[in-house]
């Protein structure tokens, strides 16, 4: 977990293996269509029943995994982002899940190949709309950014051996996989954000394309 590649940053590092029980992982980004069946239905940023659901607080996706466990009597959650990290990278140890080439990343990912961060973003695309990494999941590379179920921390300096959530309580959340309005080297496997550098209001992001996926336990 994490990287020393060139394009890395701090948060990124020391470079760590950890390891990760069994567990289920959404193949695809939750949709629009099916967060309006678990939760009320709300006015969407990107239209489209099969768009991942954005402008989605963690709070959201936390009621949202609440909601399902309920109706489903299954315990679904957000991931760990030891969790995400490892299902990204599908068995891969390069900057993506199919290993270094740049030039394949448009076939895995909705991004914005000229954008730094700051211009005009890719469309986001219909869940599944790219070829799935080896472990047979989706969009993990770009389209919207996802929640992990973890606190910040700045670097993983004392992060725990295992895959289980390092801080359930801080106001500051991870947000992992890039997206459509990012460049390729903000799409890499182990690129993190901490949320709260996004424009946020409470737990509502103004930026718009942040989603999620859930895990299920086995």
């Amino acid at each position: 977990m994490g990287s020393d590649d060139p394009a890395s940053s701090r948060s990124e590092r020391p470079v760590r293996l950890v390891r990760v029980k069994a567990f289920y992982l959404g193949r695809f980004e939750v949709t629009q269509g099916l967060y309006d069946e678990v939760c009320e239905p709300r006015r969407h940023h990107q239209p489209g029943f099969r768009n991942p659901a954005d402008m989605i607080g963690r709070r959201d996706a936390r009621e949202f995994c609440e909601r399902l466990s309920d109706a489903t009597r299954r315990r679904y959650r957000l991931p760990s982002e030891a969790e995400w990290e490892y299902a990204c990278r599908a068995g891969s140890i390069g900057r993506y899940s199919f290993g270094d080439d740049v030039t394949r990343l448009e076939q895995y990912a909705t991004f914005s190949p000229a954008s730094s961060g700051s211009g005009n973003p890719t469309a986001v695309q219909p869940v599944g709309s790219r070829q799935a990494n080896a472990f047979g999941l989706y969009d993990m590379h770009g389209n919207v950014m996802e929640w992990c179920a973890d606190d910040w921390h700045d670097d993983y300096t004392g992060a725990p051996a295992d895959a289980r959530p390092w801080g359930l309580d801080s106001d500051v959340g991870i947000l992992r996989g890039g997206g459509a309005f990012l460049s390729a080297d903000e799409c890499r496997s182990s690129s993190r954000y901490r949320a709260q550098l996004l424009t946020l209001v409470g737990d509502l992001s103004l930026s718009g394309l942040i989603g999620f996926r859930v895990a299920l336990e086995e």
